[in-house]
């Protein structure tokens, strides 16, 4: 099926499908442990999501893109089965064209994911400008929101232009290196803390866009 995509550059919208198809069947007629079960039109949904995921992590791998740069180009928010694949094989080339700009990329991405995820910090969760104590936390703000347009713009754009995103993300690297260097997350107080993690989690989700860079494996690691 991807090949068939690929060579007719036929951009499914892989969640409207799955949606539709559900749609039509009918409701199953069973009772006791079998009626138990049965799967939500949600959970099946999802199901047929991770299974189509997985055959493309696989198809990936097959036309030489390593394990965890198709894994971190399926973590990101897609539904256009092409783009996710086009957004994988870019990172592809960019770790063997430009390891600089990749791993300035990864850095940047994995930092405030590994420190708002195990929190359970929702993607909408908001932060108030307002809590801001230090200088640093109003220039990250103010980089986010310029690298927020620029990305939007580059991935909005058709075809997506993703070296124009990664550029926008990497500019983010310097300011976030600087905020965690001046900035205390994990504080005693409620309330810095979670607006401190609320700003964080936004920033997790810009990068996501793009992709999910908590799946990349670089040497000297294991995953």
């Amino acid at each position: 099926m991807l090949e068939l995509l690929r060579a007719a550059n036929y951009h499914l919208n892989l969640d409207g499908l799955i949606n539709a198809a559900i749609s039509l069947l009918s409701e199953p007629e069973l009772s006791g442990k079998a009626a138990e079960r049965v799967l939500t039109p949600e959970a099946a949904a999802e199901a047929l999501r991770e299974l189509f995921a997985q055959r493309a992590e696989a198809w990936l791998e097959d036309q030489g893109v390593s394990y965890d740069v198709a894994r971190a180009g399926l973590g990101a928010a897609w539904s256009d089965v092409l783009d996710a694949i086009a957004r994988a094989e870019f990172l592809a080339r960019l770790r063997e064209t430009d390891k600089e700009a990749f791993d300035t990329l990864v850095t940047a991405g994995e930092r405030p994911a590994r420190i708002t995820r195990p929190e359970g910090i929702p993607a909408d969760a908001q932060f108030d400008t307002e809590v801001f104590e230090h200088k640093t936390e109003w220039e990250l703000l103010e980089a986010f929101t310029e690298a927020d347009e620029q990305v939007s713009a580059a991935l909005d754009d058709r075809p997506p232009d993703y070296q124009a995103a990664a550029k926008a993300l990497c500019g983010l690297s310097e300011p976030i290196h600087t905020y965690f260097e001046d900035v205390m997350v994990m504080v005693e107080d409620e309330r810095l803390r979670n607006n401190r993690l609320a700003f964080l989690a936004q920033i997790d989700e810009l990068f996501l866009r793009l992709a999910d860079f908590l799946e990349i494996v670089q040497p000297g690691t294991e995953q």
